[in-house]
């Protein structure tokens, strides 16, 4: 039987492997940028009407609505 010091690394080990996975999928995100954002009051809704994940204004300008694929 493995000790309580075993274990516990690898539960800390594959709390560290499901993070890491979440934070690479985010970080792939695919956008398509058209619309202004000070003609698109609620980006995140207009995207998802257009059948987009979400969307919204991303930096640094913040200027144009960006949906997310």
């Amino acid at each position: 039987m493995a000790s309580p010091l075993v274990c516990k690394h690898m539960l800390i080990t594959i709390i560290y492997a499901i993070f890491l996975t979440c934070l690479i999928s985010f970080g792939n995100a695919k956008y398509t940028c058209g619309e202004r954002c000070e003609n698109v009051p609620d980006c995140d809704a207009y995207c998802r009407l257009a059948g987009f994940t979400g969307g919204k204004c991303l930096e640094p300008s913040y200027e144009f609505c960006c949906c997310i694929e």
